[in-house]
């Protein structure tokens, strides 16, 4: 199951509790605990959370005893633990790393947070004051290099695609890695079953299917249900900011009403052409095209657009 990662950016208030809750557990077991990467950025330079990071990044120096406790006390806090490093609550990740064994191999921790570790600066954020890697502007360099100052273009853009990926063809990944570029986090709206038999004819593979494979890409960050082109409960959940189509989409009607109500949300319409040459309906129909040859009329029989003689 693909689980909903949800940006510290886009919940504020969620994440706030986040820390809050580690605050307290940490206190309580004597644990010293620090921010550090984008979290310690986003403090130390905004003064709020980034818009282009996607979990809150905490360090903690101590023994593994007290990693272990501290792991069970946020169970206790409702956090959903997923191994040594993630912690889930609100849908937003708290990746934790330090104690004794858990920084893991990655180099840029291994080059840009631990040697900054041996004391700490600090920084306020909301009243409280946060541990945060000593010296940080070295620290920051080192991960971000000598731009951090300096928000990244694409901070703060959610992009939302939606499509029908009946079946998914290479066509659909090159559209959808462009919708990527626009932005920090991509949510892929895949037509619910009713939808796409409304103005497109049953689909051939169930809605579940299709969502579970769109959401496989690297480049989506979560695939949400689309009931209909008016559909705009995952663009409001998600605070989208930009709305991508392909250049089929302005010859339905209805897309055309979607198209005016967006803009007056404020939400840029952009259109990013199709792969020539390919597309979901030309596969099913050279797969219609190949059983018409075969004597098997149970197979010709579940395919939707194929051709007179095949479908009798």
């Amino acid at each position: 199951m693909t689980r909903l990662m949800i940006p510290p950016s886009n919940e504020p208030d969620n994440a706030d509790d986040i820390l809050d809750t580690l605050h307290h557990v940490c206190t309580e077991l004597g644990i010293t605990y620090f921010v550090y990467a984008g979290t310690a950025l986003g403090f130390y330079r905004d003064g709020k959370y980034i818009k282009l990071d996607n979990d809150l990044d905490v360090g903690i120096i101590s023994s593994a005893e007290k990693f272990r406790a501290m792991k069970d006390k946020l169970e206790n806090e409702g956090f959903t633990v997923d191994g040594d490093n993630h912690y889930w609550k609100h849908n937003i990740l708290l990746d934790i790393r330090g104690g004794t064994d858990y920084w893991g191999p990655e180099p840029s921790l291994q080059r840009c947070v631990i040697p900054f570790t041996q004391r700490f600066d600090n920084v306020n954020y909301k009243g409280r004051t946060y541990n945060i890697p000593h010296p940080i502007e070295d620290h920051l360099r080192c991960l971000y290099g000598p731009n951090w100052t300096r928000p990244h273009p694409k901070a703060g853009h959610t992009v939302f695609a939606p499509l029908c990926a009946d079946p998914l063809h290479i066509g659909h990944v090159r559209w959808l890695e462009k919708a990527s570029q626009l932005g920090n986090f991509l949510i892929a709206g895949v037509c619910t079953d009713e939808f796409m038999e409304s103005y497109k004819g049953k689909p051939i593979m169930p809605y579940e299917q299709r969502r579970e494979v769109v959401a496989a890409l690297r480049c989506v960050d979560f695939a949400e249900p689309l009931a209909a082109f008016n559909d705009y409960s995952a663009i409001k959940k998600h605070g989208v900011s930009i709305y991508v189509v392909d250049d089929l989409f302005p010859s339905y009607e209805a897309q055309s009403a979607t198209k005016a109500e967006l803009v007056q949300k404020g939400i840029s319409y952009v259109t990013i052409p199709r792969t020539p040459n390919i597309s979901s309906t030309q596969i099913k129909r050279n797969c219609c095209h190949s059983l018409c040859h075969s004597n098997d009329c149970g197979l010709r029989s579940v395919w939707m657009q194929c051709p007179p003689a095949c479908a009798k």
